[in-house]
């Protein structure tokens, strides 16, 4: 499936899942719109949207509901 296909189909777009695929995290501004994008590509490709997320947090050191390290609480 194509990134311009993918866009389509999840409505995010081709930019963004660009971003998901480089791993380049800091290009979202909140972490809430990074796991909402996750999940919905992995559903549309067939993964398991919580072991996508899983894995997120694993490479990313952030954990479920904490705040990015770059902005003030």
């Amino acid at each position: 499936m194509s990134l311009t296909d993918l866009a389509a189909t999840t409505r995010i777009s081709k930019t963004m899942l660009q971003y998901l695929e480089q791993d380049r995290y800091d290009e979202y501004t909140a972490d809430v719109f990074i796991r909402g994008h996750l999940r919905c590509f992995a559903q549309e490709v067939d993964l398991d949207p919580d072991e996508v997320i899983r894995a997120y947090e694993r490479q990313t050191g952030q954990a479920s509901g904490s705040a990015p390290e770059d902005v003030a609480a």
